[in-house]
């Protein structure tokens, strides 16, 4: 699948997707059609982008919370519910 339209000045390079359980409703083209649409809904770069924009969210949670120490900050271990509502990681 190429996840985002050819570019005028260079080649597009297609990207191999695997689904390992669809646990939803949603047939294969359902799938494709949603991975591509997230290719062009990531908030941190004007374009299109290789991967979902839900897995650059995950990615950069990641990295935040790692930088940042959250785990040893954390109250008896649980995160504040409020925080799950916003993307305060951006």
């Amino acid at each position: 699948m190429v996840a985002n339209d050819n570019p005028a000045t260079a080649t597009a390079l297609p990207v191999h997707y695997e689904v390992a359980i669809n646990t939803t409703q949603m047939t294969k083209d359902d799938i494709e059609k949603l991975t591509y649409q997230q290719c062009y809904g990531y908030f941190g770069f004007s374009g299109p982008i290789k991967v979902p924009a839900v897995v650059k969210y995950a990615e950069k949670l990641a990295y935040y919370a790692y930088d940042n120490e959250i785990v040893s900050k954390l109250q008896d271990g649980k995160v504040n519910p409020e925080l799950s509502n916003y993307l305060h990681f951006i």
